[in-house]
Order: C-alpha cells, then sequence, then structure tokens
C-alpha cells in the first residue's frame, strides 16, 4: 500500500488533476487487508490431499491460496450474476482428475441477496442448481463425496450477512443417510447432521474418503 501510494502520487494522471484543482487519487482502499496468519500445517500436508480450487472472488482465492490451495483459472467465471456456472462445471471434472479435494466456490446467490433482489437470488440458485446438477450426473458417488453450503446466510430482507443457520448436504462416499428429500433451511433443519460447527466439515469428508486418521484399537 505504501509502494503503490508512492507511485500513485507521482502519477502523470494525478499531476493533472491537481493542475485542474482536483482530488488527487494516490491511495488504494484494500478490502480485508491484515497479516497473513501462521499456518504450523498446510491443507495438504495435514489430509495428504492435493487440493485445488475454482473462485473467481480474489478474497476467497486468497484464503484459499494461503492455506495451500492450487488456485485453478477457468475462462468465463465471474463473481457476478453472468458468471457461467457450466464452464465451472466441467472445471470442477477436469480438475477432479488430477486431485484429490476441489473447493469450488458460487457468489452470485450472496450478490443476490446484498441486492435484496429476490428474483434474482432465485434465478442465480437456479444456475447454482444447473451447476451442481451438472456435476452430480458426471460423477460416480461411489467414490467421490461433494457437500454443498455456504458459509453464512444473507437474506434480502436485510441485504447483509445474518447469523442464521445454513444447509449442508452431503452426498456420496457410503454416506448414511437420512429421511430428507430437499436441501433448504427448514429441510435440512430435520436432517441427520443435525446443527454442527463449520470446522467438523472437512473431518467429517475426509472420513467418507477413507482419508481420516484412525484413533484407537
Amino acid at each position: 500500500m505504501r509502494k503503490a501510494h508512492e507511485i500513485l502520487e507521482k502519477h502523470p494522471v494525478n499531476e493533472r488533476r491537481r493542475k485542474e484543482g482536483k482530488p488527487a487519487a494516490n491511495y488504494l482502499l484494500i478490502r480485508g487487508a491484515g497479516t497473513a496468519p501462521d499456518i504450523p500445517k498446510k491443507f495438504q500436508e495435514q489430509w495428504k490431499v492435493k487440493a485445488g480450487a475454482i473462485v473467481a472472488v480474489a478474497l476467497v482465492g486468497g484464503v484459499l491460496k494461503a492455506v495451500g490451495f492450487e488456485i485453478l483459472s477457468v475462462e468465463g467465471i465471474t463473481g457476478e450474476y453472468d458468471t457461467n456456472e457450466i464452464a465451472k462445471a466441467k472445471a470442477s471434472l477436469k480438475a477432479l482428475e488430477e486431485h484429490d479435494f476441489v473447493f469450488v466456490h458460487f457468489k452470485p446467490t450472496d450478490a443476490a441477496g446484498h441486492d435484496g433482489n429476490a428474483m434474482k437470488k432465485v434465478e442465480m440458485i437456479e444456475k447454482l442448481d444447473r451447476m451442481v446438477g451438472y456435476i452430480l450426473d458426471s460423477v460416480d458417488l461411489e467414490g467421490t463425496v461433494i457437500t454443498l453450503t455456504g458459509d453464512h446466510s444473507t437474506p434480502c430482507e436485510v441485504k447483509n450477512h445474518s447469523g442464521d443457520p445454513v444447509p449442508l448436504v452431503i452426498a456420496g462416499g457410503g454416506v448414511r443417510i437420512d429421511d430428507v428429500e430437499a436441501i433448504g433451511e427448514r429441510q435440512c433443519a430435520k436432517g441427520g447432521l443435525g446443527r454442527i460447527r463449520s470446522k467438523y466439515i472437512v473431518p467429517i469428508m475426509m472420513d467418507l474418503m477413507g482419508r481420516a486418521e484412525k484413533y484407537g484399537a
């Protein structure tokens, strides 16, 4: 940020703006800036898997990169309403050919919540549904574990994140099934997983993948 300020301060555009009596645009406002945490074990080292990520949002990609994921470039995907969901689905399947664990991020549903646009949110959920459906139709669930969830709720009525619990569904890998037949807040509240903390999701997945360390006899 200091270096950017030094460069922008002397930039010809800002010199011209000063002559025109306009304020200089000489600083960067960075969202979520901070100090990189000390991570003793990267994701691959901890779980002994090759991990890749398909993301279009720099902040999410940065977090994943910090914990050791390989960020995979995909043409046509964005964090906005125009993202190509099928391109993301196809890239996910290709990534599974060389990676043991693939993280796929879908942002537009959250964006619609922030915009307070309920109909757009429905449209984006349908887009997400097409992406997930494409993946489900193309993988062998006997040898693949798929988890679908969100990091938070973004209700249209508040246009912001909320502390409401989010749905979580796990398919494949011989997972023990319950009576829930649809994914949604109300349906998942009745599911066999109950209400769990997010830190337990990856260990549950690794157990289903046969990669969790066994304790005891």
